[in-house]
């Protein structure tokens, strides 16, 4: 046999062991036939994906499922996967079709759709923006409550305390009311969520304890630092914007090539992006084979960025299809001296070399290919499979529409997040960082510089309500005049002590009554008046986060070119599971129960009345205590 005949014969296996190997028709299983006529028309426009097919035989899926056709539905779901390679909604409905069917590849569906997710550039977006405004959403809610559950909690205080300075200057309203006329005014100002926030957090901080403080200092500090961050969070803004460079540059991923895409392209004007929106031209118009043209576009864009490897692989394409083979390989070098991992690269070069007849170089390249990962980009390309491509083209990577986000973001001079909480904040949410670090400095030096004379506390027996002017120490302890009073003219420890935990008790069973029903308004608010202060936080945002995903149903943000076409099972499931559990862990909130023989007179006081006991000094008020011990003893 000559060498002619085995080198023909090598082209031929090559050819064969190599080379993608052809599938069935998949667009045979499309049964509409003006969708499958559609389909057809986008794969000749040189689409790399059919999302707008995939979307369509998912939403069909959807309607055989709530039919009961399982199984059909199930080949729907499949075909739909197989023509996009970044749309995750039917990976998702299959992982729970076989989830309720025991079957074990429901978590290879899962895992599939999940990173479908991460390597798309529109849901990394989207994720991430939907995920910062819910996490600044419940930051500001939980703040609200805890602060809202705090003035509930210290109330008490404040009010004696306005009672008690007002009552000397004016008789008119009554002093019960000025509290209430305090917090009506407040009210009628609608000062804003930040304002009202500022203010009880200034109002607050001298009574809170320790915790207390460092829970609401947590809170004020993560929304502080979203505030500060939101210049960057404009980077996420594109995805949502059909009309931004960064989604219109970034339909050569997501369609074929038309003349309204192409008009689309043509009227970004930022000079910016003029390297990106040439690299864009140029791919349009190679996918509708206007060769000369694609080659201008491709040229302007790496001159005008000579790292610009996506516009050299696709000037080797160009370079390919008008059969000049060694400019062709040039352009793919170019590719590989910017990026020596770069698959697609790779695999066209051994593609070259076959047309070349170079085909141990080719088997070399091919095989680099493969270990860089060939496959990945079929997998989320499967046009090219489809369509039977022989080399393959480059598009924008997600890496390349981030940067480009990034500086279309940065560029931006709206703050997403300051337009859309404008109405509840009544403040520039980018600018709320400074107000919230002033308000922190003010509550830290107004509880420094507050008299002790000025504050009120709690009795140390009730806890009620009292202050330097109106409470007694004789006994040692800080008691309001109720307590005081309670045991005025006793001398027995053990009469007063009982009397003492009797008015405790009472009292405390009257205040755990009428805050039993704030855990259903404000769930978290009995976990922080409790003590349970951490508790109450995680509580507080739990059940704020619910509330926003309840409301919004998912996401806040949602995809502009995505027709919702259900509401997936978990956005009904998870906000009424995370309400619900925190609603239960705030019922399960309780204050421990003081030990039966709990004393709160000091030592001191039981030893020195013994003492004067058994000396036998007494006298009227003695022998009534002694009158109630004995009772008491008996009982």
């Amino acid at each position: 046999m000559s060498s002619r005949s085995i080198t023909i014969a090598l082209a031929l296996v090559l050819m064969f062991a190599i080379c993608t190997p052809a599938r069935p028709n998949t667009l045979s299983s499309i049964n509409n036939s003006a969708l499958r006529q559609y389909t057809e028309q986008e794969l000749e426009r040189g689409a790399p994906s059919m999302g707008t097919t995939s979307r369509i035989l998912y939403r069909e899926a959807l309607q055989l499922l709530e039919r009961g056709e399982w199984e059909t539905a199930r080949e729907r779901l499949l075909l739909a996967a197989e023509l996009s390679g970044d749309y995750a909604d039917p990976l998702f409905t299959l992982a729970r079709v076989e989830l309720m069917h025991a079957h074990p590849d429901f978590l290879i569906y899962l895992v599939d759709g999940i990173n479908r997710l991460a390597r798309n550039y529109r849901s990394q977006s989207l994720i991430a923006l939907n995920t910062m405004f819910l996490l600044v959403v419940s930051a500001l809610g939980a703040l609200l409550v805890i602060l809202v559950t705090l003035l509930m909690k210290y109330w008490p205080l404040i009010d004696h305390k306005l009672r008690e300075g007002y009552r000397k200057k004016a008789a008119f309203p009554p002093a019960s009311w000025i509290g209430l006329l305090i917090i009506i005014g407040f009210l009628f100002m609608r000062l804003g969520i930040a304002l009202y926030s500022v203010i009880l957090v200034i109002a607050l901080w001298p009574l809170a304890t320790r915790k207390e403080k460092g829970v609401v200092a947590t809170l004020v500090i993560l929304v502080a630092a979203i505030s500060f961050a939101s210049g960057y969070i404009n980077i996420l803004v594109p995805a949502i914007d059909p009309g931004s460079i960064t989604g219109r540059l970034a339909l050569i991923s997501e369609r074929g090539a038309d003349e309204r895409t192409i008009k689309r392209i043509r009227e970004i004007n930022d000079p910016a992006f003029y390297a990106e929106k040439e690299f864009v031209l140029g791919t349009s118009m190679y996918r509708l084979n206007y060769l000369e043209e694609a080659r201008r576009h491709f040229l302007t864009a790496v001159s005008k960025r000579k790292d610009f490897a996506p516009a050299y692989l696709n000037l080797g394409n160009v370079y390919f299809k008008q059969g000049d083979y060694d400019k062709a390989i040039a352009g793919y070098q170019s590719v590989i001296a910017l990026d020596s991992t770069n698959a697609l690269a790779h695999f066209n070069i051994g593609q070259t070399y076959i047309k070349k007849m170079l085909f141990a170089e080719s088997s070399s390249m091919l095989k680099r290919a493969n270990t860089l990962g060939i496959e990945k980009y079929r997998e989320s390309h499967p046009a090219v499979t489809i369509r039977g491509l022989t080399i393959y083209e480059a598009e924008l990577s997600t890496r390349e529409l981030w940067s480009i986000a990034y500086r279309e973001g940065r560029a931006h001079p709206a703050r997403i997040f300051s337009e859309v909480l404008q109405p509840y904040l009544l403040f520039p949410f980018h600018r709320l960082w400074i107000l919230l670090a002033v308000t922190m400095v003010m509550a830290a030096v107004v509880g420094k510089r507050i008299p002790k004379s000025w504050r009120a506390f709690r009795c140390d027996n009730c806890s009620m309500a009292a202050c330097p002017e109106c409470a007694s120490s004789e006994t040692g302890l800080h008691l309001c005049k109720s307590c005081a009073s309670t045991i005025d003219g006793l001398t027995s420890v053990k009469v007063m002590e009982a009397l003492l935990r009797h008015r405790r008790q009472k009292m405390s069973t009257k205040t755990g009554t009428r805050s039993a029903w704030r855990f259903i308004i404000f769930p978290g608010a009995p976990c922080i008046g409790h003590g349970k202060t951490t508790t109450g936080m995680v509580v507080a945002l739990l059940n704020v986060g619910a509330l926003m995903l309840l409301i919004c149903n998912g996401f806040y943000f949602k995809d502009p070119q995505v027709i919702v076409l259900s509401t997936p099972l978990w956005k009904y499931i998870v906000p009424p599971v995370f309400m619900l559990l925190s609603w239960v862990l705030s019922a399960r909130a309780r204050v421990q129960s003081e030990s039966r023989n709990y004393r709160i007179l000091p030592a001191e006081m039981h030893i020195d009345r013994q003492g004067s006991k058994q000396a036998g000094g007494g006298n009227e008020a003695e022998k009534k205590s002694e009158q109630l011990e004995a009772l008491l003893n008996s009982l």
